[in-house]
């Protein structure tokens, strides 16, 4: 395979990617950047290495260069699922790599969380002015819905205005792949969501508006709230 033809390949497998396999928008942004990252270490091989060595060769001196790289494992880990499913897209043209990768172990992470007392005490005991923050009143809501849901941060800044059944108390979810699930929330959640609408967050004209917004007015981030 040549560059030109890999990168028209890489076109067509991240349309499958979204069409066909419903992927999110922050998982193809990943495979998009893998797959970019390779195209460059591509093009600066030399005009000898990029004549003599084969598509599968390239491919395998890449992956064996993030190593020396001190790259995250997690990051080689997810470099490597998308060219085994790359190599698996590639299939159905006929074209077979047969690279035989094999993910690194990765080291297991021992979860850090706050305790019952440490979570009442910072949702009940710390008050608005004591908060580092703009939106003191929104930041509380944020930590109340997840706590009360358990959803992930990824969905909670997803949430629409029209998810929520404020009466029934439950938020329509979108989740991995996007697949569809109703949470429940408490009162407690509800009066605090109540009092976000209150006076912090803006009034709105459309409910498919996100229910948590920045200072511009816009869909606030995951990467924000963490």
């Amino acid at each position: 395979m040549k560059l030109n033809e890999f990168k028209e390949k890489k076109e067509e497998f991240l349309v499958h990617l979204q069409v066909e396999r419903n992927l999110s928008e922050h998982t193809l942004r990943a495979y998009n950047n893998d797959l970019q990252q390779f195209i460059t270490f591509w093009q600066q091989l030399s005009l000898d290495d990029k004549t003599h060595l084969s598509f599968r060769r390239i491919i395998e001196r890449y992956l064996v260069s993030l190593f020396y790289k001190k790259i995250d494992k997690s990051s080689i880990a997810r470099k490597f699922s998308c060219f085994k499913s790359f190599e698996k897209f590639l299939k159905t043209f006929d074209i077979h790599l047969n690279l035989q990768l094999k993910r690194p172990r990765l080291d297991k992470k021992i979860p850090i969380y706050l305790s019952v007392d440490e979570m009442f005490y910072l949702l009940d005991d710390i008050s608005d002015e004591q908060l580092p923050t703009r939106y003191p009143i929104r930041d509380k809501t944020i930590l109340e819905l997840l706590y009360a849901t358990g959803i992930r941060c990824s969905e909670l800044v997803a949430i629409r205005l029209s998810n929520i059944d404020m009466e029934n108390k439950t938020i329509r979810i979108y989740g991995k792949g996007k697949k569809e699930r109703i949470v429940l929330f408490g009162q407690k959640a509800k009066d605090q969501l109540l009092i976000y609408f209150q006076y912090e967050r803006p009034p709105w004209n459309d409910q498919q508006e996100a229910l948590f917004l920045n200072y511009r007015h816009q869909q606030l981030t995951s990467r924000s709230i963490q």
